[in-house]
């Protein structure tokens, strides 16, 4: 049986890794120079690294590695039973969202030149949550799944290797004993060594500029006690609520009260949330159905984008925005949003269209704080150009390049 790892480059480090898993399954692989334009017929994912084999093609690293740990003539690299697999499953989607992605904002050290101290403390105390879950796990267990090495191990050790490499002193490692008792006993195997080298330690102090101050609030006074005159009922401050107080009284119940539309809201969350491809069926149904008299469709777009050099943290921006919608008592009753993030350039931009019951924005939602850090442009469905937006958006596909804005990075959506 044969394999052939397609990169874009062959200075690509997954290629190693990929060799990595290979050499402990007893399997050789070859390399190749994929082309981004033209996709071979058997990469039907069209994505690399992409693993060529007799059967078939194979596309994606960690989809790659579970391949070869199938196929090992050596020993079980994908555990001795079910449970096993799915463990060693659940180890690498783990490290995928809880580990690589904090780590490949900081490593290697050399490009976080420019970022804020204070978000780089912030991701790296992501990393320390993961590294704490791996210390607790390997107080009662020598590797991560199964007595002997599996590919979750493999995959995990190299993945730390460019932050052990970078960050981790002695001070930082002392404070890890289990995560580098482990991390010694797999990088110490004959076969990682045959592959990657002899791993020594490099980093003689820890990079990491030092975390800004945090300003000492001053404390608030106790305010003075309001002396009720004769008559005054109770409760008569006229204080501004704040926004848990506001969100008891955002409420958006009275849109049922509105005339009925044709438009059905619910059918069109259906079948939204049940056709993939969005396009060209589900968009179909929403023009087909849409009742500009019933509901209203808008634009919005993020507007320091100068703030979104990091494609997560652009995420969570949103993210944080979705969380205080809580405040609007049946929103997702009577709304619906689809969002896209595109990078240009060095930027992430957040483009979204957001459904509303009703003709404009309701005045509750205004009130959310995070509405006033996007701008809202009302869709005119009359013209064309609006709905070739609004649906490039609905289904995170474009037919145009997205106009321009940027290239796709990232869909989410609100509401179903």
């Amino acid at each position: 049986m044969s394999f052939q790892l397609i990169t874009l480059d062959k200075t690509d480090p997954r290629i190693k890794q990929v060799q990595l898993v290979a050499k402990y399954a007893g399997r050789t692989v070859s390399w190749d120079k994929g082309d981004p334009l033209n996709f071979d017929r058997w990469n039907s994912g069209q994505q690399f690294p992409a693993l060529r084999t007799n059967e078939g093609g194979v596309w994606g690293l960690r989809n790659v590695y579970r391949h070869l740990a199938r196929s090992s003539v050596r020993y079980p690299l994908y555990g001795e039973s079910h449970f096993e697999h799915s463990v060693v499953d659940s180890w690498l989607d783990w490290s995928f969202t809880e580990l690589e992605g904090p780590l490949s904002v900081i490593v290697p050290a050399t490009k976080t030149e420019g970022i804020e101290p204070a978000f780089l403390h912030e991701v790296f105390d992501k990393v320390k949550l993961a590294f704490d879950a791996l210390n607790k796990h390997f107080l009662t267990n020598t590797l991560l799944v199964a007595r002997r090495v599996t590919i979750a191990d493999l995959a995990i050790a190299f993945a730390i290797i460019p932050f052990v490499n970078d960050y981790c002193d002695n001070g930082f490692r002392k404070g890890y004993p289990n995560v580098f008792r482990w991390f010694e006993t797999v990088t110490g195997q004959p076969a990682f060594i045959e592959v990657l080298g002899q791993f020594n330690y490099a980093c003689a102090k820890n990079p990491l500029p030092p975390a800004p101050k945090k300003q000492a609030q001053p404390k608030k006074q106790a305010p003075k006690k309001k002396e009720k005159k004769e008559g005054e009922e109770e409760g008569g401050d006229d204080k501004e609520p704040d926004l848990e107080e506001v969100g008891e009284k955002l409420d958006l119940s009275y849109l049922g009260d509105l005339p009925k539309s044709n438009f059905n809201l619910e059918k069109w969350k259906t079948v939204y949330a049940n056709t993939t491809p969005t396009r060209p069926e589900a968009l179909n149904f929403f023009w087909q159905n849409f009742d500009p008299q019933g509901y209203c469709l808008y634009f919005f777009t993020y507007k320091f984008f100068e703030e979104c050099t990091v494609d997560f943290k652009t995420s969570n921006l949103f993210g944080g925005f979705l969380q205080r919608l809580d405040a609007v008592k049946q929103l997702a009753r009577y709304s619906l949003t689809s969002t896209v993030i595109l990078k240009k350039d060095k930027f992430f931009y957040v483009y979204g269209v957001w459904l509303f019951r009703g003709t404009d924005i309701p005045v509750e939602f205004t009130k959310i704080d995070d509405f006033s850090y996007y701008t809202w442009t009302k869709c005119d469905v009359t013209k064309e150009e609006d709905r070739v937006w609004a649906g490039d958006v609905w289904s995170w596909t474009s037919e145009t390049n997205w106009a321009g804005r940027g290239e796709f990075v990232s869909g989410r959506s609100w509401g179903c």
